[in-house]
């Protein structure tokens, strides 16, 4: 038998606070966390707009690039490695 624990206390902060956002907005608000392949964004919102079901409020940002269309994903790496280039205060 193979079991795994993960911490879920973190996730749920972050789900909180996109929920929290997402009021402020008529927008769907996501999050790409930079040390991982994970977009965290508000199911709810996300099935509204895109209609996607999602399981949770994470997904890999592979998930994402397959919904672009093949011409913009190169302009989009592009523009997030520019965005982690500037630092903190972008």
């Amino acid at each position: 038998m193979v079991g795994a624990v993960k911490d879920v206390s973190d996730q749920k902060k972050q789900d909180r606070r996109l929920a929290f956002i997402a009021k402020a907005t008529s927008e769907v608000i996501w999050e790409k966390d930079i040390h991982s392949d994970e977009v965290f964004v508000n199911a709810e919102d996300f099935r509204e707009f895109f209609g996607y079901e999602l399981d949770c409020n994470s997904f890999p940002l592979s998930f994402w690039l397959e919904k672009v269309h093949p011409e913009d994903v190169t302009g989009i790496h592009e523009g997030r490695i520019a965005a982690i280039g500037q630092g903190p205060d972008f």
